[in-house]
């Protein structure tokens, strides 16, 4: 796996551990069971969506069968998460709703903060 994608789990493993201190201290259920399920649920998305991605790149034949069978996957695993969360509580479904984000909000993050590190260094040539 490529460094980006282990610093990007890394990072979103720490807001999870974070939030559920948080939600512990606090004791608020939506927090601990839906934004911690969710910072989870993308973090096993993310890594199943590595994984796809390079078994369909490595191998031409199963290529587009992992692909599809990855999609259906992952979306169905967001299904049960958020069906679960809805059952459980309607804030902690929308709790999960804002954690399933937390990836790619890390991904943005991250890009800006390359941004703003590649724009500082050619004004300073």
């Amino acid at each position: 796996m490529d460094i980006v994608f282990k610093k990007i789990i890394k990072i979103a493993i720490i807001i999870a551990l974070l939030i559920l201190i948080y939600g512990v201290i606090i004791q608020e259920k939506s927090i601990y069971i839906g934004f911690f399920g969710g910072i989870i649920i993308s973090i096993l998305n993310f890594y199943l969506l590595i994984r796809d991605t390079t078994i369909s790149i490595q191998s031409r034949k199963a290529g587009i069968r992992t692909g599809v069978s990855g999609y259906i996957k992952r979306y169905l695993i967001y299904i049960v998460f958020l069906s679960i969360m809805m059952k459980i509580e309607f804030s902690c479904f929308l709790a999960g709703v804002i954690g399933l984000f937390v990836i790619k909000l890390v991904i943005i993050c991250l890009q800006f903060l390359e941004y703003i590190k590649v724009g500082f260094q050619s004004k300073k040539k």
